[in-house]
């Protein structure tokens, strides 16, 4: 499953499967259940059947069971309206999708589809209703239709109604068994899930239609229905590593921490959050028009799917943190399916989530760029590439770009993310080049022969149209001492582009310091003494490794001493981990080396010997050295008198 990505689709429109539908979605037709051909003679249920048909028996014997406290529905013939109470009309939707006369899942709305569902039930089995089908589309509390609805869907049938998708003279043309197990439903209504069709669908397909949920039509607050859907993608590992900083959510409850996270990174000022606090379509439109939510689509979130969690301990969590959890656990929990879809799924619940569109955008470019070029004979259709930028000069993406020959429009491309628009086997001659912006540039070019495959003659457009705003981010420096402790306070840090030179300084707070409002690019980091660290900054937040200062430097030294005496003309070193720190001296007539070394803990060594020191910051840092004559190695001259050691 490591390279597996996962593609959820909800809020889609319930349909009955039949020939029809089949030939609006063909994919449907390709499902194969069935695996023993049809017989005559009916086989005998198996004990997974006899046991799914009891439980669902059950479950609508106890639905059943419900006490009408008001009509539901339209008005009676004398006008008096129906009382619709909440749990009333919820009940009277369960019935009716469980006969099939209406989609699911259940709610306590009062629209036409309810009362038309009505309408049909009392059309076919109302005994005053069927004859002239004038059914009124009210449940009354002692009436028939109330009756009715409280037969069981077997009971139903066998008076003569209910709906069967694939039945008996049907046209259907999709595997029964696929109709009979998409007809399955829990108790609360909701369809149960499907999984492990295996079918293969291309690109381009269609697979459903999109249905209708609550949202905000526009900047008011009124709550209206609109055609909506639920697209998420998800992947078991992470799939993209060159995004914003990926967000990690170990929770497990319903309070899920990626959302106030991301809210965290939003550049301000943001109008389409302090307007009123509701996103309507046109605010999320001109969100990401800006430019300034393009972040948003390019960080990873993992957390745990809201699809399957423990909704008692999600609840209980919700209720400590004071939300009113009233009703929650009986809302949330017909859409608790992730166990019932395991076989297709990973083991575990804690996915890594990416924004479907950007990540299907960047697929289709990588694919783009992985299919090979077709170029032509560079000496007679030779390669050409238009260039078009900004106002400012930086590329300028996803425009048209016609190549012209005098009027006529002979090729178009368009511009990659690099600006680039990319014209293969041009015939050689005189043309012209036309962006869909104002742009300034050749008016005519000449495509001469070139003499190599890889060549390709450059035009650069420059438009009028003002570049976005450049993406900025926030630099995070953390200066550690030579001892890998947090540095203090005061410490001055350097920021430099790495081309264009000082960019800004700032100094530690507690060893810590951000630079934030920063261009996206290349830059130096130093602090104090410390050697530059080269870091590219790429997205909104970005922590530099930690910045260790070396060690201060203080004078040292060392007595050499031989059998009492000074031990004059001897190399002397200052070791650390057994590697020499400083440049080796020697002893002067007086016995004496000096050296500047690093504060710490060293060695310093005459010919094998050693002793330990610790060069302070405080203190005179003097050592001495005693040997005897037959450990001392003798005198190095280096010829100063005519003799000399190796």
């Amino acid at each position: 499953t490591e390279r597996v990505l996962y593609s959820l689709l909800m809020h889609l429109q319930p349909l009955a499967i039949d020939r029809k539908l089949a030939e609006a979605f063909p994919w449907l037709s390709r499902v194969k259940l069935t695996t023993e051909p049809v017989t005559p003679a009916p086989e005998e249920p198996s004990a997974e059947e006899l046991e799914r048909a009891r439980k669902e028996h059950e479950e609508d014997v106890a639905e059943a069971e419900h006490t009408l406290t008001g009509a539901v529905g339209a008005p009676s013939s004398e006008g008096v309206p129906a009382q619709n109470l909440f749990d009333d009309v919820v009940w009277v939707r369960k019935r009716l999708i469980r006969f099939e006369l209406l989609e699911g899942p259940p709610s306590s709305e009062l629209d036409d589809a309810l009362v038309s569902a009505i309408r049909e039930l009392q059309n076919t089995h109302h005994s005053f209703f069927k004859k002239n089908h004038k059914g009124d589309g009210r449940v009354d509390v002692d009436g028939e239709t109330v009756k009715i609805l409280r037969k069981t869907r077997k009971q139903l049938i066998a008076s003569g109604g209910g709906r069967g998708g694939g039945g008996k003279g049907s046209r259907v043309e999709v595997d029964p068994v696929f109709v009979e197990r998409t007809a399955e439903r829990h108790p609360d209504g909701m369809a149960k899930v499907l999984s492990g069709l295996d079918v293969r669908v291309r690109s381009g397909e269609a697979l459903w239609r999109s249905g209708q949920a609550p949202g905000y039509a526009s900047d008011e607050l009124e709550v209206v229905m609109l055609d909506q859907i639920h697209w998420e993608v998800f992947s078991e590992h992470l799939l993209v590593t060159d995004w914003e900083d990926p967000i990690d959510d170990d929770t497990e409850d319903l309070t899920i921490d990626a959302p106030k996270q991301l809210m965290d990174f939003f550049e301000a000022p943001s109008p389409e959050l302090e307007r009123n606090g509701l996103l309507s379509p046109s605010e999320v439109r001109d969100l990401y028009q800006s430019g300034r939510g393009r972040f948003l689509r390019r960080t990873p979130c993992r957390f745990f799917s809201h699809w399957g969690l423990d909704v008692t301990k999600a609840v209980a969590r919700c209720k400590e943190m004071m939300f009113d959890t009233e009703g929650l656990a009986e809302r949330l929990q017909p859409f608790m399916w992730w166990d019932e879809a395991r076989d297709v799924l990973p083991s575990t619940q804690f996915m890594w989530h990416y924004n479907p569109i950007e990540l299907l955008a960047v697929y289709a470019e990588h694919l783009a760029s992985m299919k090979p070029l077709e170029k032509g004979d560079p000496a007679t259709h030779p390669t050409l590439i238009v260039r078009v930028h900004y106002d400012d000069g930086t590329p300028l993406p996803n425009v048209e770009v016609q190549l012209l020959h005098g009027i006529a429009v002979k090729r178009t491309a368009t511009t990659r993310s690099n600006g680039e628009a990319l014209f293969l086997s041009v015939p050689v001659g005189g043309y012209g080049v036309r962006v869909h912006e104002t742009a300034t540039g050749p008016e005519a070019i000449i495509v001469g022969p070139l003499e190599n495959e890889d060549d390709a003659h450059i035009i650069d457009m420059v438009t009028d149209r003002p570049a976005p705003p450049r993406p900025r981010g926030t630099l995070h420096v953390t200066v550690r001492e030579h001892t890998g402790t947090i540095a203090g306070s005061g410490i001055e840090v350097w920021l430099e582009h790495a081309s264009s030179g000082p960019v800004m300084n700032a100094f530690t707070n507690h060893g810590k310091v951000s630079f934030e409002g920063i261009v996206y690019g290349e830059y130096l980091i130093a602090a104090g003494d410390a050697k530059p660290v080269a870091i590219t900054l790429d997205r909104k937040s970005k922590t530099v490794p930690a910045i260790s200062l070396p060690a201060p430097v203080v004078p040292l030294r060392i007595i050499l001493r031989i059998d009492g005496a000074p031990g004059a003309d001897r190399i002397m070193m200052i070791l650390h981990d057994g590697e020499a720190i400083v440049p080796p001296q020697r002893t002067d007539a007086d016995g004496e080396a000096w050296f500047d070394v690093p504060v710490g803990r060293h060695r310093a060594q005459v010919g094998s010997h050693q002793i330990k020191i610790v060069a302070a910051i405080e203190g005179r840092n003097e050592y001495e050295m005693n040997l005897t004559g037959k450990d001392a190695p003798g005198p190095e001259l280096d010829g100063r008198d005519g003799s000399a050691r190796a």
